[in-house]
């Protein structure tokens, strides 16, 4: 199972329709995200990289708030400071 986290900058999701569109606008994308993590070697990734395929082996949800737990410091990249 793919176990990263993805946070999307689209703020309109307001419903779990609208995430469903998003991945399938991105599912090729995220797909080869994860997997690049994994194998750098595209030759070794799964033929299969197919929505259904993606759900198999991820979850995904809409939250209200992200936590960043990495140990480099927050950037806001709208704050012109």
């Amino acid at each position: 199972m793919l176990r990263e986290r993805w946070s999307a900058r689209e703020s309109s999701f307001r419903a779990p329709h609208e995430l469903a569109a998003w991945l399938v606008r991105h599912r090729q994308e995220l797909f080869e995200e994860e997997l690049n993590g994994w194998y750098t070697d595209p030759a070794l990734w799964p033929r299969d990289r197919s929505l259904e395929k993606l759900r198999e082996w991820s979850s995904f949800g809409l939250h209200t708030a992200v936590v960043d737990t990495g140990e480099s410091p927050l950037e806001d990249d709208e704050f012109e400071g």
